[in-house]
């Protein structure tokens, strides 16, 4: 199958496959939640389906460098969510401000599958098929007959298995 997948191309290097583990695979969803997505800094709406490049400074990781086109200067965004602090003067009058965080923390990342994902049961039947037929080499038998699966003609196995994950 690798080797399908990296000699795909015809012309080229040939493509880089790093084989992962489910465990590898983290759940980013936390790190786009409450952030702002919607304009950049001179106040105009960020249209993503447009953005061509995007690039980030390591010193500045709250902020995103972006480009509609690959010859024009880029915006910002910054990413960060304005905050608004209250504090009282001696008067006792409200002043707001708007300040953002002014310390990046890295997220706390949770795995993005907490037990094997399933197959369907007709995958599974057509695999161990192949398994006895020989068709698939006997070094990665172990890996199919490890496989669990679902009764469902459900094609979208995996989004239906997202929800039962919800906490």
């Amino acid at each position: 199958m690798y080797a399908m997948i990296m000699n795909a191309k015809v012309n080229g290097e040939k493509y880089y496959v790093k084989e992962m583990a489910q465990n590898e695979f983290m759940d980013i969803k936390e790190l786009i939640k409450n952030k702002n997505w919607v304009k950049d800094e001179e106040g105009k709406k960020i249209s993503w389906s447009k953005v061509m490049e995007v690039s980030v400074l390591h010193s500045q990781p709250t902020i995103l460098h972006f480009k509609y086109e690959f010859d024009a200067d880029s915006a910002r965004v910054n990413v960060e969510p304005h905050q608004t602090v209250t504090a009282r003067n001696k008067r006792d009058t409200r002043l707001t401000a708007n300040k953002t965080s002014a310390s990046f923390s890295e997220p706390q990342l949770k795995l993005a599958y907490n037990k094997s994902l399933p197959v369907s049961k007709a995958l599974h039947t057509d695999l161990m098929s192949l398994c006895r037929a020989e068709a698939i080499p006997t070094y990665y038998h172990g890996f199919y007959n490890s496989l669990t699966f679902i009764n469902s003609p459900d094609d979208h196995l995996h989004d239906n298995y997202d929800e039962d994950e919800e906490d």
